[in-house]
């Protein structure tokens, strides 16, 4: 990205009925205003999580008109 860019690296071992959550900076003010945990994650399918993530959205846009970020979420869970 920067010319001598440093990053960290971390390997994760998975295990099946893990799930993982991969989202942009865009999306962080609803895991910071809904207090979404790793708990709450947890205990839902993808999908319930993908109804309650796009009711947010919605209300987000509806209240405020627009996004201000990009919103880009992958969630994926291990088989």
């Amino acid at each position: 990205m920067f010319e001598n860019s440093e990053f960290s690296e971390q390997i994760l071992s998975f295990e099946s009925g893990d799930k993982i959550l991969f989202f942009t900076d865009g999306l962080d003010f609803i895991f910071n205003e809904h207090k979404i945990t790793q708990k709450h994650i947890g205990e839902v399918s993808i999908d319930k999580f993908k109804e309650f993530m796009d009711g947010v959205l919605n209300e987000t846009i509806l209240d405020r008109g627009t996004l201000k970020d990009d919103c880009t979420i992958i969630a994926m869970k291990i088989k």
